[in-house]
């Protein structure tokens, strides 16, 4: 079944802006992620965003020399680097976007606030863009903890928001909310990330441990069905709260059955404990696993040798674009470099 608020990733062009805007649904991948074409995807969200006001909403929107989109992220507090990264990228699309025609025309004004990694600070943000800021659309989100919340109150508002980070399948197939778009789905995680242990990490047993967060827990479940059903055995599953100090527990277990491949569903800070840990005790593994949270530069910084054997899944790369787009990938670079 598809999520409702998914349509496959395009290429934005004002060529076919119309056709874009007559879809049922808009989506497109996170940041400079997953694309056609580098330079276009926050620029087609915010696109994506524009369409839904003039195309959906039951209001007129008053004439204005600029369309105003609010911006919510963690950009302090537990989740800080996963925000500020996010962030990053939508600051590069709204300059782009500036830099050409703007949006039919019309320059984007972006008003940026910070969720300090705590969900009633996102319901209060996003209540403050829309009803003092009077904001056209929202972007931003990390993690459904937050992203849920947010999404509830553009639908109270009528206005439309797309999550850069969520994965809770309930918030997509369970609730009717016409408002509400994401850049990402779960089982772009799980399959790909299934076969690479599966065929080439080959565990002899893997445990899976996941922050106590929607979209975790259900990476964690899918997972779990997917490596069982490709004959791998699991023998932990178990959740743990974001920002822990200690995992001297779990790891005990760990030892215990011999696990040689652990999956860790956790954020950035949590993977830096954890690997500390793992060396201090001597848990014999083969390979760690961050699906998110791994791939920074930081993280090698602050780890040094401790970060051989971890591995994590990084949405896009440079090098790595389909064919065509090397130049405008390339351009990407290069101008997100010269900021």
């Amino acid at each position: 079944m598809r999520e409702r608020g998914l349509i496959p990733a395009v290429r934005i062009d004002g060529g076919i802006m119309k056709e874009f805007c007559r879809g049922k649904h808009l989506w497109l991948w996170l940041k400079h992620a997953r694309r056609r074409a580098a330079p276009t995807t926050w620029a087609g969200i915010l696109l994506g965003i524009w369409c839904g006001i003039t195309a959906s909403l039951a209001f007129a929107l008053p004439e204005a020399k600029t369309i105003r989109i609010g911006e919510i992220n963690p950009l302090t507090g537990k989740l800080a680097v996963h925000g500020q990264e996010i962030h990053q990228g939508i600051l590069y699309a709204v300059e782009e976007i500036n830099a050409g025609d703007g949006l039919q025309g019309r320059q984007v004004e972006l008003i940026s606030r910070d969720d300090q990694s705590r969900p009633d600070v996102a319901i209060n943000q996003a209540q403050e863009l829309i009803l003092r800021e009077k904001v056209s659309g929202l972007v931003g989100g990390y993690v459904d903890s937050q992203v849920g919340p947010i999404s509830e109150v553009a639908l109270h508002h009528q206005v439309p928001y797309v999550a850069s980070a969520s994965l809770q399948e309930a918030l997509t197939r369970e609730r009717k909310n016409p408002f509400f778009f994401r850049v990402a789905r779960l089982d772009g995680i799980v399959t790909p990330l299934c076969q690479f242990i599966k065929e080439v990490l080959k565990p002899r047993q893997a445990a899976i441990i996941h922050a106590a967060t929607p979209g975790s827990t259900e990476f964690a479940g899918d997972l779990k069905g997917c490596l069982e059903a490709a004959g791998v055995t699991i023998p932990i599953v178990e959740k743990f709260r974001p920002g822990s100090p200690d995992f001297s527990a779990l790891l005990l277990k760990l030892r215990v059955a011999k696990v040689d491949v652990l999956i860790s569903g956790g954020f950035y800070p949590d993977h830096l404990v954890l690997l500390r840990q793992i060396h201090e005790q001597h848990i014999p593994l083969k390979a760690y696993i961050g699906p998110w949270g791994v791939a920074y530069d930081g993280l090698i910084r602050e780890l040094g040798n401790l970060s051989e054997n971890v591995f994590g899944a990084c949405a896009w790369n440079p090098g790595i674009t389909l064919p065509g787009t090397e130049q405008a990938s390339s351009a990407f670079v290069e101008g997100f470099q010269k900021r």
